[in-house]
């Protein structure tokens, strides 16, 4: 279900967000949680709702 409403790219996001931007472990953890969680609520307003 993960892929079908975008949130594929979580497990790209947390390598860059550690290597590249710098950040610690466990806050690039809640960050990625955090940017999943926006995805899911906006993927849920933008599709229409099955009848």
């Amino acid at each position: 279900m993960g892929g079908i409403i975008g949130l594929g790219d979580a497990e790209f996001r947390l390598p860059l967000l550690i290597g590249v931007f710098g950040s610690a472990a466990l806050s690039a953890v809640i960050l990625n949680k955090a940017m999943s969680l926006v995805v899911v609520k906006v993927a849920r307003h933008a599709r229409p709702s099955a009848p």
